[in-house]
């Protein structure tokens, strides 16, 4: 039976401690999910506006922007708190043990990450536009800023942080316990795209781009030995497809700079999803890791598989 729950070095198996981490954040998730709930009801029958024979449940500030935001940022949080205690109480590490190094030293992998997702998600856009699958609904030269353009900058900035320090930074140094090198970069892509199953007007292919997603990104810390190009890829990636562009963001929808209206939902849009459901963004992605095998990266960054060598079991 303890073989299940430990290795035969004595090690908490990876499986069991990906698996904390995602119970501390998602439990905390759900629990703050069920005191507002239980507030915003006490609030509604409070007002006197219940009408027990015709008996409505719309509270209105649970689906407002700034709840969203703040539900967002209760997320982010948590799930950085989660990585960080169990990697201190249960690892025995520290955060650039997984690859969240002085960023001084990654800046270079940031900045270019940036330029990457940029790029990757421009070339989208301009394809789209020009195939005809899109359309703006307003000029180059008359951008629509509004607050989203800052809100949303801000909250992928810490998107990409939270979900690189746990789908890469994390799950890629507890999966090289088990010795095989593909595991790290497969199984930690599985897991991320599994992340987005309950995102709205999910699809298959969608899936699988963010799966490819999550390879390109291990690529990122296989070829850096540390998480900041992968940060910077995602951040780009995000915030051009939703703040800049105006695309749905793996389904959730966003206000950008540019409004489009989708004319054909097809393999190539993604329709609902956005151009991650897209297959368009296949050849994208493929192509960037193509591009990726001919980046000179630095190797004395950190040690992040260090114990592959040790053949240590799941």
């Amino acid at each position: 039976m303890k073989k299940i729950f430990v290795n035969r070095f004595g090690q908490i198996r990876s499986g069991w401690k990906v698996g904390m981490v995602l119970g501390i954040s998602y439990g905390a998730q759900i629990l703050l999910g069920i005191i507002v709930g239980i507030a915003l009801a006490i609030s509604f029958f409070a007002s006197g506006k219940f009408d027990a024979q015709n008996p409505t449940f719309d509270f209105g500030i649970s689906t407002s922007p700034g709840i969203t935001y703040l539900m967002q940022a209760f997320g982010i949080i948590v799930m950085i708190l989660a990585v960080y205690m169990v990697l201190r109480l249960i690892d025995k590490k520290r955060l650039k043990d997984i690859g969240l190094i002085n960023i001084k030293k990654g800046f270079k992998h940031l900045s270019y990450g940036l330029l990457f997702g940029a790029i990757s998600m421009t070339l989208i856009f301009f394809i789209l536009l020009k195939t005809n699958n899109i359309e703006l609904t307003n000029s180059f030269t008359q951008p629509q800023f509004s607050w989203s353009t800052l809100t949303g900058l801000i909250l992928f900035i810490f998107v990409g942080l939270n979900e690189e320090l746990f789908s890469r930074g994390y799950c890629m140094m507890v999966l090289s316990q088990t010795g095989k090198k593909w595991v790290p970069v497969f199984i930690s892509a599985i897991i991320f795209s599994m992340m987005h199953l309950g995102n709205p007007n999910v699809k298959l292919l969608g899936l699988f781009n963010i799966f490819l997603v999550g390879i390109l990104f291990a690529y990122m810390v296989v070829k850096t030995n540390n998480i900041w190009m992968a940060i910077g890829y995602h951040i780009t990636w995000n915030y051009f497809q939703g703040n800049v562009f105006g695309f749905p963001v793996s389904g959730l929808d966003s206000t950008g700079l540019y409004g489009i209206k989708v004319i054909n939902d097809n393999l190539l849009t993604g329709g609902a999803f956005g151009p991650e459901a897209g297959v368009l963004a296949t050849f994208v992605l493929l192509g960037s890791i193509l591009v990726l095998k001919f980046y000179k990266g630095n190797n004395t960054s950190m040690e992040l598989f260090s114990e592959t060598t040790e053949g240590i079991e799941l």
